[in-house]
């Protein structure tokens, strides 16, 4: 499908454009690609920092429900693009976002983005249109780094059951923080990936 032509597609860019193996970073939806290409193409990369993410849903029955919903989701984002994104920064897992001195900066800044981009790249990309990667995490050699903000709680779950499955990895929680822990804290979060990055 067109998640896994993406996740070619970008291997074959980082082929191109790098000197050797790079160090990945994702978030979220870059997070759930940046996994499957670091599952798939391992060669490519030293390491991979996977932030506030999932390798997908595990079968097709909620992967069905999630394309249902995210159509539902498209669709508010075409009918009324800044009601969609009143109602996105809503949910409980931007609740420190939202508390953050940034919050009403980037809220102006997705106000300005192309809804119908947005509403394509939900569709093509969304967690209903990407495979499982749970059972590859067990065959993992690459050392991994995920990231979750504490009080993201169906995040850290996830993460917790990454880190159980996958060899090479580390987890780490960023204390106070949501989803977006690397706005929250910046600072944190570089340190983080500094540290991880320059164990041998």
């Amino acid at each position: 499908g067109f998640f896994m032509r993406t996740v070619e597609a970008l291997a074959g860019e980082v082929r191109r454009l790098s000197a050797g193996p790079c160090v990945l970073v994702g978030y979220s939806m870059g997070g759930r690609i940046g996994l499957a290409l670091a599952l798939r193409f391992p060669e490519l990369f030293s390491k991979a920092v996977i932030v506030s993410s999932s390798p997908g849903l595990r079968t097709e029955e909620e992967r069905a429900a999630r394309r249902k919903s995210d159509e539902g989701v498209a669709r508010k984002i075409e009918r009324n693009f800044e009601g969609f994104i009143e109602f996105w920064y809503s949910q409980p897992l931007f609740a420190t976002l939202k508390s953050h001195a940034l919050f009403r900066e980037i809220e102006a800044q997705r106000k300005q983005g192309a809804p119908q981009n947005l509403a394509r790249a939900l569709r093509l990309l969304g967690t209903g249109n990407q495979p499982s990667f749970w059972r590859e995490l067990a065959d993992n050699r690459l050392p991994m780094l995920f990231c979750v903000g504490e009080k993201d709680s169906k995040y850290v779950e996830i993460g917790k059951q990454m880190a159980e499955l996958c060899p090479e990895s580390r987890l780490e929680f960023f204390a106070g923080c949501g989803h977006t822990l690397h706005i929250e804290e910046p600072e944190r979060f570089l340190a983080s990936v500094e540290r991880f990055v320059a164990q041998k």
